[in-house]
């Protein structure tokens, strides 16, 4: 007969399981095992207390508890259970209890559901959900999906932020239309018709076509809408915030223009003091310094770049962030900051440097940029440390070490103590007590001895070193010691004594201790019970106690100083050294039992390690071990049998039974009982009410007769159950015959037994479990064509009155399309010769709907191999379809939200940094395909230097913080590089941390940002050229009014008489001087552009023909020059003596280019610059010009040298060989004239110089220079000057010359003398002067008040007449300072008469 209850185990998605009254399991159904890993006998004889992990305190389980208490039936009782790897798995049971035909509780059986693939199902579904939302809601953008029919399945709550959505609203379901008449109810496209604002977006996204626009909000928000359509249909729509990268744009255009039109303003040069100065940018944290700040910290500009991170590496690090710290603090104000710090130079060269800075406000007030000065102080500053050190050493090492220091004047007897010294003695610092009171501390025994050595100090000058106690004055006793050496003047005689005084009671009080801790050590392991042994680093024995020498039969002088291997050499080779050994190298305690033959004693052995040696314990265990190893035998000889052995006393075979006196382990597996429960009981232990009481009376009266027997009965396990026992017993006699006891050999039989019962009650446990099953279970006999099903199984699937008379009445209610392929699965089967079937079908419920079913069955077949029957389940799995269907389009949803995104998405796993999610966008942003990406790591996208600065710290992709990281560079596959922004988000995905980035590629707009930037830059350097620019002509202006004075002087006494010889030749030194300064200064205006041009029409080949030979003669014979002169050259208009100035500086610059010598070409020629130029070179005009190269074949300049070469007083060469001024003058004059220059040069091949000056105007002609004899006259001159020196000094040289002389201190002054009257004939007057009136309005009021009145202009620069107009406008005349009286003379007359 067919055992249908193992069949259903099988087949059934549940397994079955069975209780005996005492709770225990006494069977599991083979799907257990499958589902738990775990056999059925892991659980056999267990409580489902000690296999489930639940709270047995909780009110749940206190319940269930209480069913099972009054043997109440229960289903779907949820708890845990732990499989074979540990793991809790989730699970449902259902039981109902069993009764005898008595009405005894016997036990429960059941069904048990394993829930662990719904729940993980469940918690998958949760989780891609919200790892999912997760990335949706944490990205910066307002995202929402539309599905085919344009309706909303999701948007994140950013969304709601960019719409201004309520709280409350929710726009799941709603139409495009919908949500479009929603929005523009609200007033979102308030500027625009409502119905046509309607209708356009209709019709942009049901174009099928990615658009995206840009509006500004009614908050002043730009928002940028992207819509991208999806290939199935449907769409994405992202809202953006660009509200700032627009105003960048929008300041980015500004400062351009603003650019523009300060590069058509002058251009000029900071003047460098011996003091270096700096600046740095505040938002880039960019630095600039001068030469002299290069040479301060010793670095090489060629090869330092600064910036403020680079500086600071600079700065002692000491005094860093001290540095910083200030640093950061002053951009909050506009004060000056000073802060004086030490530097380490590159040579490791330590320096003192004063800082002074202050912060410098943008338009907006905000801190843009910070100017500074730094000055060197080290040699200040190292003798003032240099005492400071010595003197802090000092104090830190004495109180460290508790030693002070002491000073006895012989001649005052007066002690002075350091504050340490003072302490020790329980004095306050600064206390100084006489010689007689310090002796008094020192103990009566020990002042002589202090007294003596003081004395003999003194006297002799001999040094002493005493530890002696004092008494101190809180009554403690202290150890000190105390050092004293004579201190002796110039002559040699001994005037004081000095020494050292530290306190020893610590250490001496420490040494004692450890003394007498060392005797009791001592004492304490000589007298163990173990024996004790310590071994050095080379295995001497360094100590054995009484016990180990008793062991070891060895005396202790026989042990000393030995070597273990020497003592013992029967252990060399043996598991004896081996285990000490590996002691000894691994530094870990070691145990060990081994035998020593030499000794024939076992020993247990502990070794433990120390630096220096081994501490090991001896134990003698000779005797136990013999022992345990007789035991050992007879135990093994039993202990692998799966029978069980007892072994009782022969006697009292009435009550209570004989003892029992051993019993193997096997025992335990088939009754419960372990061998030390049954040790003094009886056999009759194992009896109960079913064994036979006729077989126990033939085994009694057997071992009364002493005679073996064997028998067959009923035995009780400790649980209760009952098994069937085959047993052999058989006396054991001693050696006088007696029977002492009896030895019984038990075998399980229950198997054998059993078996004949199994098919009895199998077809009543498969009708109870498959009640209890969630399933719908049944049996379908086929030659009768009969079904049997669970109750609940028609209840779900019929109406009443429509039960299931035949297995028809299920088929025909499987959906039509999956009917005909389950019943030919099922035909196949029954065909076949297998023994199992299943099919996944719909099947239809009572109320019309349908269920998703999973049918497994089990084949019966008779001895022809025949299916005679099926036996199967039915499982309802439509919960689980559904909760997958869910789960299938949430991710759907959210993936079609994740891959359609416009911008790059990545997800990184935060503990392996590899990329575990990355979008459509991402993979087409970087150009690695997606299988290659999901390998890589975040810092594959990074080039080497940027991967070094992020780990420097400077940014985290793993970082928590929810801001964007900015100014990112990454790596695509084809090598090139994007700008980045990365939005950094920290979640959970796919249950495990991760890290989501939203990248946008930035590259375009951090082009313009660094456009921008560099515009900004070239604007401040223009301002800060500007600026400086004036200083320098302001200087050179002041210059020349003190210059003026010492050469009218010079004149002065040229002209007296009266003069020596020796003191003309000083006063013409002077004048020389003079007009050497005078000609720095014209250098200083040429730059500033500031000088005074006096342009003609000049061809500059003539002018490099006739300065060839001059250039000959400087430059030497070891240059080789070329001249390229072109033909039919074009005319410029332009001062000659600048031109021949600035020709002769580049071929200057271009010989010390060459100092081994090279060749120098001239070279002229026609050029037009055409707009496309001029774009490239903002500097430059769109014209005609003519060229002037000079070109050397030199050493070139680096970017950084090339990037200052026009800045003043910039220069490469050694100090005294260059001012820095001459190139400075070229650009200052070139500009001037309205020309350009432009510098190419290559490191170690040369460079090349190009003047473009403007052609002349072809109707111009040639102004006619005529030649003047120092001239006198009469007329009536008004002089004009603020400088009372220098006006002294002109209206005297003009009384000289004959005129009639006025003089007026400033404009106002001036214009009182004109309206005085009578009418002067020229005017004389300075250009810049205080007051509203300067000499430009001056010359132009008078020229008013009297038409015919000459005006002569004289100045320094002119910052209005000569910086506005550039050169002397027709009829306007200008003597520049400082002049000799012969040009003043000249200059006069030519004014009166009105010539050039």
């Amino acid at each position: 007969m067919t055992n249908k209850f193992s069949l259903l185990a099988q087949v059934a998605s549940d397994w079955w399981w069975e209780m005996d009254a005492n709770l225990r399991f006494t069977f599991m159904s083979e799907q257990f095992s499958r589902v738990f890993g775990l056999p059925a006998s892991a659980v056999i004889g267990r409580s489902r207390a000690e296999l489930e992990r639940v709270d047995h305190e909780s009110p749940g389980w206190r319940a269930h508890m209480d069913d099972l208490a009054h043997r109440r039936p229960f289903r779907h009782f949820e708890t845990t259970f732990v499989d074979a790897t540990g793991i809790a798995r989730p699970l449902s049971i259902s039981g109902t209890p069993l009764f005898s035909e008595q009405g005894v509780f016997t036990g429960y059986i059941g069904v048990g559901q394993d829930l662990t693939e719904l729940r993980r199902r469940e918690r998958e579904a949760a989780e891609r959900a919200a790892d999912l939302e997760s990335i949706l809601q944490n990205i910066e953008q307002g995202v929402v999906l539309f599905d085919r029919d344009m309706k909303i399945v999701v948007y994140n709550e950013r969304l709601r932020d960019f719409l201004e959505l309520d709280k409350s609203f929710d726009a799941h379901g709603m139409t495009l239309d919908e949500i479009l008449h929603y929005l523009a109810e609200r007033g979102e496209y308030a500027s625009e018709e409502k119905q046509a604002a309607i209708a356009l977006r209709l019709r942009l996204m049901q174009s099928r076509e990615p658009f995206t626009n840009d509006r500004e909000r009614r908050d002043g928000r730009i928002v940028s809408v992207h819509y991208e359509p999806l290939p199935d249909g449907g769409g994405v729509m992202t809202y953006s915030d660009v509200t700032q990268a627009r105003r960048h744009d929008a300041q980015r255009r500004g400062l351009a223009e603003q650019l523009d039109r300060e590069r058509k303003s002058l251009v000029a040069a900071q003047t460098v003091a011996r003091v270096g100065s700096w600046e740095t940018d505040l938002q880039t944290m960019d630095v600039q310094w001068s030469a002299e700040t290069f040479r301060i910290f010793e670095v090489d500009p060629d090869e330092f770049s600064p910036t403020h991170e680079l500086f600071l590496e600079l700065i002692h690090p000491d005094d860093r962030a001290a540095v910083d710290d200030a640093f950061k603090a002053s951009l909050d104000s506009e004060d000056v900051c000073t802060i004086e710090h030490r530097i380490v130079t590159p040579g490791g060269k330590l320096k003192f440097v004063v800082e002074r800075w202050h912060a410098v406000a943008d338009g907006d007030g905000m801190p843009a940029r910070a100017v500074g000065t730094c000055q060197d102080c080290t040699e200040l500053k190292l003798a003032q440390l240099e005492a400071e050190e010595a003197t802090n050493l000092l104090r830190v090492a004495g109180r460290t070490a508790r030693l002070g220091g002491w000073v006895l004047d012989l001649e005052k007897g007066r002690l002075q103590w350091s504050s340490v010294t003072a302490e020790i003695h329980d004095e306050p610092p600064g206390f100084s007590p006489t010689l007689e009171d310090g002796l008094r501390y020192f103990v009566p025994e020990d002042r002589r001895k202090m007294e003596v050595a003081l004395d003999l100090c003194a006297l002799e000058g001999r040094p002493f070193d005493e530890t002696l106690r004092i008494i101190v004055v809180s009554g403690r006793h202290v150890w000190v010691r105390v050092i004293g050496e004579a201190v002796r003047d110039r002559q040699g005689g001994i005037r004081s004594i000095r020494g050292a005084f530290q306190d020893m009671t610590e250490l001496l009080e420490a040494r004692e201790s450890s003394r007498r801790l060392a005797e009791r050590l001592y004492q304490t392991l000589d007298n163990i019970n173990d024996g004790f042994i310590t071994i050095d680093g080379n295995w001497h024995f360094t100590f054995v106690n009484q016990e180990a020498m008793r062991l070891l039969e060895r005396s202790d002088t026989d042990l000393y100083a030995k070597s273990l291997w020497e003592m013992l050499p029967d252990i060399v080779g043996s598991g004896f050294e081996r285990h000490l050994r590996e002691a000894a190298a691994t530094q870990q305690v070691t145990t060990f039992v081994e035998y020593v033959p030499a000794l024939a004693k076992w020993f247990s052995v502990r070794a433990y390690p120390s630096s220096e040696g081994l501490a090991v314990y001896v134990q003698d265990v000779t005797s136990s071990r013999e022992q345990q190893e007789q035991l050992a035998l007879l135990e093994a000889a039993v202990s692998r049998s799966n029978d069980i052995f007892l072994i009782t006393e022969a006697n009292l075979l009435d009550e209570p039974g004989p003892r029992i006196v051993y019993a193997n382990d096997a025992l335990a597996k088939l009754t419960g009982y372990s061998p030390n429960e049954v040790i003094g009981k009886s056999p009759r232990l194992f009896q109960g009410p079913g064994t036979s009481r006729s077989e126990l009376a033939r085994i009694r009266a057997a071992l009364e007769a002493r005679a073996p027997v064997s028998a067959e009965l009923v035995n009780y396990a400790r649980n209760g159950s009952a098994y069937w026992a085959e047993l052999d017993i058989a006396p054991i006699v001693d050696q006088t015959g007696r029977v002492t006891h009896f030895v019984a050999v038990q075998r399980d039989i229950t198997q054998r037994k059993a078996a004949q019962d199994a098919l009895a009650i199998s077809e009543l446990r498969f009708r109870t479990v498959a009640q209890l099953s969630a399933d719908i279970v049944w049996d379908w006999e086929l030659a009768s064509n009969v079904i049997w099903q669970t109750e609940d199984g028609p209840a779900r699937y019929f109406k009443p009155e429509d039960k299931p008379a035949s297995p028809q009445s299920w088929l025909e209610r499987i959906h039509p399309e999956d009917s005909e392929r389950g019943l030919a699965d099922l035909i196949a089967a029954l065909r076949g010769g297998g023994d199992e079937w299943s099919a996944e079908y719909r099947l239809q419920r009572a109320d019309g709907s349908y269920s998703q079913m999973i049918a497994r069955a089990a084949v019966i077949r008779n001895h022809l191999g025949k299916a005679v029957r099926i036996v199967g389940s039915a499982e309802d799995v439509t919960e689980q379809r559904e909760l997958e269907d869910r789960v299938r389009h949430s991710e759907e949803s959210y993936r079609t939200l994740f891959q359609a995104a416009p911008y790059a998405i990545i997800v990184k796993d935060r503990d392996t940094h590899r990329l575990i999610a990355v979008n459509d966008a991402a993979v087409n942003q970087y150009g690695w395909s997606r299988e290659e990406m999901l390998g890589m790591k975040m810092s594959d996208f990074y080039a080497p230097e940027d991967v070094q600065a992020l780990a420097a710290g400077q940014r985290s992709y793993s970082s928590e913080s929810s801001g964007p990281l900015k100014n990112v560079r990454h790596r695509k596959k084809d090598g090139t590089f994007i700008d980045v922004e990365m939005a950094v988000r920290v979640l959970e995905y796919d249950g495990r941390p991760a890290t989501l980035a939203v990248i946008s590629d930035v590259s375009d707009r951090i082009r313009g940002e660094r456009e921008r930037a560099a515009a900004e830059e070239q604007l401040r350097a223009s301002q800060r050229l500007d600026v400086v620019g004036k200083l320098t002509g302001g200087v050179a202006h002041d210059f020349n009014n003190i210059l003026m004075v010492i050469l009218a002087n010079v004149d002065a006494v040229l002209d007296f008489p009266g003069v020596s010889s020796e003191t003309r030749q000083s006063i013409e030194r002077i004048g020389g001087a003079a007009e050497r300064a005078s000609q720095l200064t014209r250098q200083l205006l040429a730059f500033s552009r500031k000088q005074t041009l006096r342009p003609e029409k000049i061809n500059l080949n003539d002018l490099v023909v006739a300065t060839g030979a001059l250039l000959r003669r400087t430059l030497g014979e070891h240059i080789e020059i070329n001249s390229l002169l072109a033909d039919e050259l074009w005319e410029t208009n332009t001062d000659r003596g600048q031109v021949e100035a600035a020709v002769i500086n580049l071929c200057i610059n271009a010989r010390d280019a060459m100092p081994d010598g090279g060749r120098l070409f001239i070279k002229t020629r026609n050029v037009t610059l055409d707009e496309d130029y001029a774009a490239l070179n903002p500097e430059a005009r769109p014209g005609d010009y003519v060229a002037l190269s000079v070109t050397d074949t030199g050493t070139g300049m680096t970017q950084d040298v090339l990037s200052r070469a026009f800045e003043p007083f910039f220069t490469t060469k050694e100090v005294g060989k260059g001012t820095g001024l001459g190139l400075s003058m070229v650009y200052g004059f070139v500009k001037q004239s309205k020309g350009h220059v432009a510098i190419y040069s290559e490191l170690g091949h040369g460079t090349v110089v190009t003047l473009y000056l403007p052609r002349a105007d072809r109707q111009e002609e040639k102004a006619v220079t005529r030649e003047f004899h120092i001239p006198r006259g009469t007329e009536r001159i008004l002089v004009v000057e603020d400088e009372d020196q220098v006006r002294a000094i002109v209206a005297g040289q003009l009384s000289s010359l004959g005129y009639a002389v006025t003089e007026a201190s400033n404009g106002e002054a001036a214009l009182g003398k004109l309206d005085a009257g009578p009418a002067f004939d020229l005017l004389l007057t300075d250009v810049i002067m205080p007051g509203p009136i300067n000499g430009k309005a001056l010359a132009s009021e008078a020229a008013r008040m009297y038409p015919d009145m000459r005006v002569l202009f004289m100045s320094g620069y002119s910052d209005d007449a000569i910086s506005t107009l550039g050169v002397l406008n027709p009829g306007v005349t200008l003597l520049t300072k400082p002049f000799r009286k012969n040009d003043l003379a000249i200059a006069v007359r030519r004014a009166v008469e009105g010539t050039r």
